[in-house]
């Protein structure tokens, strides 16, 4: 229940609720990590959620005195060829850093700096024939019910379906999406967050951070993981990193753990070493 309303959630949460939201991610722990903890020990770990347990943000798993993420390097996939095929594509390092935003100037340079040229129009950079390093995308997304692939989504001025990600060309190294989180829709086992996350990846994202939800601090969170990003090509590491300093000010996991990073998330040379 903590993490199923993705539309009302703010910064500051009580004593009580964040003892609940422990406990909870505590069993969960319990459930899902300590049978197998034994074979986990000094390892990176790729997440390949299915069903309900799209919605979870393994990096909170609590075992009453450390979260999963401070225990592990952590990213995500949704299969392992997909994994695979995103960590052979080449590193881009270099190229022009994008902000698609309605009210782009509503971000502070703090969050998205001067590296970052700010756009209204996705489409506008449809017609790009390099790369680009970093891409954000500031949207909302409306659920259909009877097909998640035809969710309304609003990215900047523009307003397009999931299905129509997979018909984009948004080659870059790290592409993040905010506003987009769906909380828990148990009805649809995650498709939407599979969908959205597999569309982003075929629009030419080596990485993908995608929201399990909206959190109010996303701000904080992406100023950290891109000012990181600059200086570590291991992704993860990065998020990580962020994860830490949003929770030394907000203790509460619905806070610090919205993001989830997937695709290539260390350099390619590492990528089969290391995970």
């Amino acid at each position: 229940g903590e993490f199923r309303d993705a539309r009302s959630q703010h910064s500051h949460y009580s004593e009580g609720h964040l003892a609940q939201t422990l406990r909870t991610l505590k069993n969960l722990h319990s459930t899902l990590i300590v049978p197998v903890e034994d074979q986990l020990s000094g390892k990176r770990l790729i997440i390949v959620p299915d069903g309900p347990l799209r919605y979870l943000p393994f990096q909170a798993l609590f075992d009453g005195d450390r979260f999963l993420y401070q225990k592990h390097v952590l990213s995500y996939t949704d299969s392992t060829s997909i994994h695979w095929l995103a960590s052979t594509k080449p590193q881009c390092s270099s190229g022009v850093d994008y902000l698609i935003s309605e009210n782009a100037h509503a971000w502070s340079d703090h969050a998205f700096g001067s590296t970052f040229t700010k756009l209204p129009h996705l489409r506008s950079l449809a017609d790009r024939t390099e790369e680009s390093r970093f891409i954000h995308l500031d949207g909302s997304l409306q659920l259909r019910g009877d097909n998640v692939l035809f969710s309304k989504l609003q990215v900047g001025v523009d307003t397009l379906s999931i299905v129509d990600l997979f018909h984009l060309r948004l080659p870059c190294e790290v592409l993040s999406i905010s506003g987009t989180g769906v909380g828990v829709n148990a009805y649809e086992h995650g498709r939407e967050v599979l969908s959205l996350a597999q569309g982003l990846q075929y629009a030419g994202a080596r990485s993908v951070l995608l929201p399990l939800w909206n959190a109010d601090t996303a701000d904080t969170f992406l100023s950290t993981f891109y000012e990181r990003a600059v200086k570590n090509s291991d992704r993860a590491v990065v998020l990580q990193e962020a994860m830490t300093v949003v929770r030394d000010r907000y203790l509460h996991p619905l806070n610090w753990a919205a993001f989830t990073l997937r695709g290539k998330v260390v350099p390619t040379d590492r990528s089969t070493s290391d995970s």
